[in-house]
């Protein structure tokens, strides 16, 4: 995705204004956005298993 598409995005959905988008760390806005529901995240095995279980 290029930046000014994804500080579009961020502009029309977020709300967010250019000049704060700029300032921000770009890796954090990154792993901000990329962030998963816990639903959705990947499970360790061990947990998985004593949930199966119960």
């Amino acid at each position: 995705m290029d930046m000014d598409f994804a500080e579009k995005q961020s502009l029309e959905y977020l709300h967010i204004l250019p000049s704060d988008y700029e300032n921000e760390d770009y890796y954090r806005m990154n792993e901000i956005m990329n962030a998963k529901e816990e639903k959705e995240r990947p499970i360790d095995p061990m947990q998985f298993i004593k949930k199966a279980k119960k």
